[in-house]
């Protein structure tokens, strides 16, 4: 470790660990930027220009950080190994993101070594060299961490940069990178249970057994003489095995205990004996109050009836299907067909029919034949005929205990909640990769992994691209500015073409490619570079936080409380967040109050090309797609309702266009106690002030820049995803009348035909509309074959 000291009125340099080939680097602390130029100018033997170079103070929020900083904490100097003096083509920089105050406040200044011969030798790939400028400032800004020395950077990334006297263990980076989950192999699983009295099914499953062991990439994991379960892609930390003490199951994935934070160098959590009794008595119910996290669990209780468990946020996909009366669970369809060496499943139509109309499957029902979703928080019997199961844990429940709680006390715990939750997945990684557009959400999400030293090495990746709400650099800027954390800038891929898109992995439940048009490529890049297996994403913000443009929470607070002394001021900030007049806002309350409720309400009036008679079909049997605790929700307020629905149904873990080569998506706002403490707070107190996310821009007003936390415009893609769609139009146009869903009566051709034509229509469909039929498409192609290859 660097030696720390503090000298006033000079310059201090000291010499820290060897960062790279040929490269040496040195900490620098000053008192004035007068001090901070001359040494630059010394060391480069030429003047440093104060804007160019972007030579600058601290601004006030780094000056109280300064205080409590060593100079082992200060930022780094690249200098030649052999003569120690600064090489060509140094760039200057500051933290802040504005110029001095006064000359006497503390300065640092960062030199890096843009090296275009460093670059290739480190084979960054092309336009990852992207930091942002200060306004008026020509040089690129390098942005670093607060609370740790930051080793030299050669071109864009130099992989993990962990903070001295991090408790976590060094790995190795050759053995990381060969068993990081998904940069070299997804983490899967694959479990079958079946009768030892039945001939047929033991003879089955001795043939998978075989067929599981031959293969020589699954690892056997938990054995009875009822149940085999077998994983592949295991990281510890991050995806592994947790096995019961008692010998009575297994759980798989990532769990955290509710207590707190894990430390940090406490990866591999084990279960206790006293909680291994309570989660076998209570047929794992013990495992959803007392964990929490990425998880399946595999259990055979005293019955010997074995169950599988699926965690309430339904993060890891669970499917279920049967062979020869052998019960098979798993998570990746293509290893069963593989494995199996079994064609893909009849396709559902009618399922399909309901995931163009509901826009996707939240109920047990897939898209394929035969093969059954196990839910979210849903206990099933694997070999029980009929199968039995329970919903051990529903979201609709958590929403019927509102929390009480004043806004203050309630803006305390959102914090304290969120900030744990994103620790706590932070603790699992050396390096992340950070969705940052620059909203509410990811400025949240940077700002509590951040709120103390960081864990991991972070950087932060920004798209952008033409449009009027496609571009938030500059809210992106600000955020990384103020965390001081690198942040890299891609546009979106102006070439993409939606034929990218037409081979998808056969999956149960088909997905959309909308969000991942042109990202999967560049998110690979990115993490590869910086040697990071996951990305962390702010999806799921504005529903938990409600950032609805509705006048429902004067409905909420009537229903909820009455007519109380705080009901006008609770109508007043409906009106404020629906836009709409005190007086509106008020008959509103009391009509929406006691009006019918209707879960599904909407579902379906938006859809133009489909047919009516199927459309029709499709909402008489919502019991089919649709999540049974939505459908049992109407005496929710109508507030709280519109929350559930969007809250509800998983986000796709596996990308089935990239599946490989794509980073593990980890969205750390859609865990399970943030979820729990959003549902329960009411829709009122979460917009108190009559602002969506108001309790969360209240809460975390200290970790964002008031930029953000004032913002009142969203960031959106609408105009890339046109530009998409009318780039790949005659392809779109030629698969959607050539297709599937149009032979078997699904779409209207008149109605395809009139929206893809260009020209102006009655029923003019929606773009996204459009790609879900396209999505849905190609999923059917990969299932079904081509049209023209046979139907099932």
């Amino acid at each position: 470790m660097p030696r720390r000291e503090r000298v006033q009125g000079r310059a201090v340099a000291h010499r820290h660990g060897q960062p790279g080939p040929g490269l040496s680097g040195f900490f620098i602390a000053t008192h004035s930027v007068e001090q901070c130029r001359a040494l630059a100018e010394s060391l480069c033997r030429r003047p440093v220009h104060p804007r160019r170079h972007a030579v600058a103070a601290h601004h006030s929020n780094c000056v109280r950080h300064a205080r409590r900083r060593t100079l082992a904490q200060a930022p780094s100097l690249v200098c030649d190994r052999r003569t120690h003096r600064p090489t060509k083509g140094l760039i200057a920089g500051c933290h802040g993101a504005r110029t001095p105050r006064s000359a006497g406040e503390r300065s640092s200044l960062v030199l890096e070594n843009p090296s275009d011969d460093v670059n290739r030798a480190r084979a960054v790939p092309k336009g990852l060299i992207d930091a942002h400028p200060l306004p008026g400032v020509r040089a690129p800004l390098p942005t670093m961490g607060h609370w740790r020395p930051h080793p030299p950077i050669c071109g864009a990334f130099m992989g993990s940069r962990r903070r001295p006297g991090s408790q976590r263990p060094a790995r190795d980076r050759a053995a990381l990178q060969a068993n990081l989950g998904r940069l070299g192999r997804m983490f899967r699983y694959l479990a079958f249970s079946w009768n030892p009295l039945s001939e047929v099914q033991t003879a089955c499953a001795t043939k998978l057994q075989a067929a599981t062991a031959s293969d020589g990439e699954w690892q056997l994991v938990f054995s009875s003489e009822r149940l085999h379960v077998y994983v592949t892609g295991c990281v510890g930390g991050i995806n592994q095995a947790y096995r019961l003490p008692s010998g009575c199951g297994v759980v798989l994935g990532r769990l955290f205990r509710r207590e707190g934070v894990p430390a940090v160098a406490d990866r591999d959590l084990q279960i206790s004996r006293e909680e291994d009794a309570r989660v076998i008595n209570s047929d794992g119910r013990s495992l959803i109050s007392e964990f929490w996290g990425r998880w399946i669990a595999f259990l055979i209780p005293q019955t010997g009836e074995p169950l599988v468990l699926r965690d309430p946020t339904g993060a890891l996909p669970c499917f279920h299907m049967e062979m020869e009366n052998v019960s098979i669970v798993f998570s990746w369809l293509e290893d069963v067909l593989r494995l199996l060496h079994i064609p893909a499943p009849p396709v559902n139509w009618a399922a399909v029919c309901g995931a163009l109309v509901y826009r996707r499957l939240c109920a047990r029902e897939t898209a394929l034949e035969g093969i059954t979703q196990v839910l979210a928080g849903e206990l099933l019997a694997m070999t029980q005929s009929p199968r039995s199961s329970r919903l051990l844990w529903s979201a609709a429940d958590v929403a019927r205990a509102p929390a009480d709680v004043e806004p203050l006390t309630a803006a305390r715990m959102l914090k304290h909640t969120t900030t744990m939750c994103v620790r706590s997945w932070m603790s699992c990684y050396d390096d992340i990769v950070l969705r940052l557009s620059g909203g509410v959400d990811s400025s949240i999400l940077l700002g509590c992994l951040f709120v103390a030293p960081p864990t991991a090495g972070i950087v932060c990746l920004n798209y952008h691209s033409p449009g009027s709400d496609t571009d938030e650099r500059e809210y992106a800027r600000i955020a990384a500015a103020q965390a001081c954390c690198r942040l890299v800038e891609r546009h979106r891929d102006d070439d993409f073409h939606l034929h990218e898109v037409l081979k998808p992995a056969r999956t149960p439940l088909p997905s959309n490619h909308l969000g991942r048009m042109g990202s999967d490529r560049m998110d690979a890049q990115t993490a590869d570079a910086v040697g990071a297996p996951a990305m962390f994403t702010g999806a799921g913000g504005d529903q938990l936080f409600f950032e609805y443009r509705c006048t429902w929470t004067a409905a909420d607070y009537l229903q909820l409380r009455g007519l109380d002394r705080s009901f006008p001021s609770a109508v007043f900030d409906a009106a404020r967040l629906g836009r709409v007049s005190f007086w509106h806002a008020l008959r509103l309350a009391f009509k929406d109050r006691f009006a019918k409720r209707e879960p599904l309400a909407g579902i379906g009036q938006s859809i133009t090309l489909m047919q009516r008679d199927a459309i029709v079909n499709a909402l008489d049997n919502p019991q089919r797609f649709a999540d049974p605790g939505l459908l049992g929700a109407a005496d929710l307020p109508i507030g709280k309702l519109c929350q559930l629905s969007m809250v509800v149904g998983p986000l796709d873990y596996y990308n089935p266009f990239a599946p490989e080569t794509s980073p593990e998506l980890v969205h750390p706002l859609l865990s399970q106690p943030l979820i729990e403490l959003c549902l329960a707070l009411p829709t009122f107190t979460l917009t108190r002030g009559g602002r969506g996310r108001a309790l969360a821009r209240h809460a975390f007003v200290d970790r964002m820049p008031p930029e953000i936390a004032n913002r009142r415009s969203k960031g959106g893609t609408e105009d890339h995803v046109v530009a998409v769609l009318q780039r790949s139009l005659p392809l779109v146009k030629s698969v959607l009348m050539e297709g599937w869903l149009v032979r078997k009566g699904l779409l209207d051709p008149a109605s395809v035909e009139a929206a893809l034509s260009g020209r102006p229509s009655a029923n003019g469909a929606s773009v996204a509309e459009v790609h879900a039929c396209f999505a849905m498409e190609a999923w059917l192609s990969q299932v079904c074959g081509s049209v023209g290859a046979g139907s099932n």
